[in-house]
């Protein structure tokens, strides 16, 4: 059995189906070897007690912000690590989609006129976007312009039928 501690700082909180995600940002130099080379799926207990803001137990009482390059990062972690913000409509197609499709809202739409499934989930909603847009990957709206403007069409009519299309003036 392998134990370590080391400081660290709450970086994200977010829930999944299989339960709740906490990441924490942990200095380079506090990590335990046979923690960073664990396979993914290995078991820890883990405890926790809040350090006094500026505590200096360790030297330094804030951690360098790393780039972000794990796929569960959210907005509010691209934000954090300076990333300016961007319009939706400047997103890859791909993205507006995935984003969409987590959207409660865009699922509820999807019910009203997909009859073939019940959309209730991000991923049901994922597969209707697909099988509506005959792709095999989201990816595909980036780099097809033919199934880039069914998106299109698919998102407009979405907006549209939401009451969220902007007016002409």
């Amino acid at each position: 059995m392998t134990e370590g501690a080391f400081e660290c700082k709450k970086y994200g909180w977010r829930q999944t189906q299989g339960g709740i995600i906490v990441s924490f940002l942990v200095h380079p130099n506090d990590i335990n070897a046979a923690l960073a080379i664990a396979p993914l799926g290995t078991i820890y207990a883990i405890g926790f007690r809040e350090m006094p803001e500026g505590d200096q137990s360790t030297g330094r009482d804030t951690a360098p912000t790393p780039p972000i390059t794990t796929p569960e990062a959210g907005p509010e972690d691209r934000e954090r690590a300076g990333k300016p913000k961007r319009r939706f409509s400047e997103l890859p197609r791909s993205a507006q989609a995935a984003i969409l499709c987590e959207n409660p809202v865009f699922q509820q739409w999807l019910n009203t006129w997909w009859l073939a499934w019940r959309v209730n989930s991000e991923t049901t909603a994922i597969h209707v976007v697909r099988d509506t847009c005959g792709v095999l990957s989201r990816a595909e709206f980036d780099t097809d312009p033919q199934r880039g403007a069914t998106w299109d069409a698919l998102h407009a009519r979405y907006l549209s039928e939401t009451n969220q299309m902007a007016e002409a003036r």
